[in-house]
């Protein structure tokens, strides 16, 4: 591993004998990693750079955007299950939709999901955020009971229940799950 000051950016380079392509990511806390073969010239580094630095700084500035959920931080489980429970079972009643279990989980990259077999898990980590966007995760997942995809359909469906989804939806985005 080796550092690339390119431009204003400082990026950590990772040279790999068994890659075929190039990775370029950034980190929740602004890292940026090229990940690159061994055989690629400096030349093409800083040529992919200089393509890609639009989409860099549009990524680092997304994440100033970013609030941060510590999965590390204490929960009270028994509150957070008791509070998602009754907001299923509230909204599964509106919308007249049933499912064949309700699971809790402390994931670290999805709200929750819904399995062909019915069964709907909920993160634990979601009794930390907004009542408002609790609700969208499970009008989102119960809509899943109806259709498997994310097709115009199934968003509809959603929208029917919570009328201002598309904007729920993009303040759940601002939130990143992340161990501190």
């Amino acid at each position: 591993m080796k550092i690339i000051n390119f431009k204003d950016l400082e990026i950590e380079h990772i040279s790999k004998s068994n890659l075929k392509n190039c990775y370029i990511s950034v980190t929740i806390d602004k890292k940026i990693v090229l990940k690159t073969p061994k055989s690629v010239t400096q030349d093409f580094i800083y040529s992919m750079l200089t393509q890609k630095e639009g989409w860099i700084k549009k990524k680092l500035s997304s994440i100033e955007d970013k609030k941060i959920l510590n999965l590390n931080e204490e929960l009270d489980i028994t509150k957070a299950k008791e509070y998602l429970t009754q907001r299923v079972d509230y909204y599964s009643k509106k919308m007249d939709l049933k499912f064949s279990e309700l699971k809790f989980k402390n994931l670290k990259s999805r709200w929750g999901s819904c399995s062909n077999s019915r069964v709907v898990t909920l993160n634990l980590q979601l009794f930390k955020i907004d009542k408002d966007l609790i609700d969208y995760v499970i009008v989102h997942e119960l809509s899943h009971l109806v259709y498997m995809n994310h097709s115009k359909d199934f968003h509809n469906l959603v929208e029917r229940y919570l009328p201002n989804s598309k904007l729920l939806r993009q303040r759940l985005k601002k939130f990143n799950l992340v161990k501190i």
